[in-house]
């Protein structure tokens, strides 16, 4: 079956709608409110497509397990369903699919609800049909994490999607950015903090208090959720680099592959920039190398995955393709915590390695271009 133009018309007609009505939504809520519940939509049609990026759209697809753990209107999933039929015009393998293959939640029901009713909305604007079909669309705290290390004697915890647990083969999505605990940030009950940081593996027992954000946490669970050699792609905020989400950050370094970032975005009406993360559970990928996508350059490199997994400088995502940075840094840490030099003394040394890592990245670029 041949899709018309005029049908391709009216669908990215209707995403666009909806890319634009995410946008109006955002401006009816004060600014305190969208701080406080994480309520930043993506508007952007093309980072919707860079998200989905790491799904293959193939005769396969109808047998792959996607979820989407924050749906809000349901733009990543609206999206994904018309590229799906934009290679299978067929009405009743798209209507499996949603029945089946589709898994979307959200913690406010009216957020859930608007995503069915575009669903059908889609779905009519394809085949001039009304969708009588089933939906997976959970109306859930995302957060609401198992501890999965109960004792036999206790009663096994469990949550709406208890059973699905490794059997996504996608997570995609925008998490809420809220961060808990902190001076000026949302509060939960303490018992939620103890729960939080007894049910996440990524913190450390010896950590009994801090800020924790939420996409921490969607991070960590929605990698429960992936089987072994799943795929995640989220948009982010780029307070991912900074040193409280060190944990987060170690935990990914040693429980996947961190295949791409995309970095410098700006999509959301906040003064900060935004990061694609996009990784692979497969763990211990310290032989991997990283592709990191700048947006403002416009410029691609790649990053041996191990250069992050330093405990000195807090797990960080350096951004530097030179293997002569991460030697600098750790050199640096050394003089500050052995030698306990002077900061003159720290920056003479920057001084005198500064020649040799551009020198070095020099180099590195071209052995790059002539590998390709």
């Amino acid at each position: 079956m041949i899709i018309n133009s005029s049908k391709v018309d009216s669908i990215l007609f209707f995403l666009n709608n909806i890319a634009s009505s995410q946008s109006n939504f955002e401006q009816l809520l004060n600014r305190i409110d969208r701080k406080q519940n994480g309520v930043f939509l993506t508007n952007s049609l093309s980072t919707v497509e860079n998200i989905l990026s790491i799904i293959d759209i193939d005769a396969d697809i109808f047998n792959k397990r996607i979820l989407e753990p924050s749906c809000g209107q349901g733009i990543f999933v609206l999206k994904l369903i018309s590229d799906i039929y934009q290679l299978f015009p067929d009405e009743k393998l798209i209507s499996n699919f949603i029945s089946k293959n589709l898994f979307f939640v959200d913690i406010s029901d009216e957020m859930v609800q608007r995503t069915i009713s575009n669903i059908k909305s889609l779905y009519q604007c394809m085949f001039e049909k009304d969708y009588n079909g089933s939906f997976h669309g959970i109306t859930w705290d995302f957060t609401d994490k198992i501890n999965v290390s109960a004792s036999l004697f206790v009663e096994p915890e469990k949550n709406p999607f208890t059973l699905l647990y490794n059997t996504f083969d996608y997570v995609i999505g925008n998490p809420p950015y809220v961060t808990l605990y902190g001076r000026r940030d949302k509060k939960k009950s303490e018992e939620q903090r103890v729960n939080y940081l007894r049910n996440y593996n990524q913190f450390p027992e010896y950590v009994k208090n801090g800020k924790i954000n939420l996409v921490m946490l969607f991070i960590e669970h929605s990698l429960d959720f992936l089987k072994d050699g799943g795929k995640l792609s989220f948009i982010v905020d780029v307070s991912f680099f900074e040193t409280a989400y060190e944990f987060t950050r170690k935990y990914l370094l040693e429980k996947t592959r961190i295949d791409e970032l995309h970095v410098n975005i700006k999509d959301f009406d906040v003064a900060s920039g935004q990061v694609i993360l996009k990784i692979s559970k497969i763990a211990r990928s310290f032989d991997k190398e990283v592709r990191i996508q700048d947006h403002k350059t416009q410029k691609s490199y790649f990053v041996p995955q191990s250069s992050w997994l330093n405990k000195n400088d807090k797990y960080k995502f350096r951004l530097n393709s030179c293997n002569l940075s991460k030697q600098i840094i750790d050199k640096a840490y050394e003089l500050a915590e052995i030698k306990k030099v002077t900061m003159s003394e720290q920056i003479r040394y920057m001084e005198e390695t500064a020649k040799a890592t551009a020198e070095e990245t020099r180099k590195a670029a071209q052995e790059r271009l002539q590998r390709r």
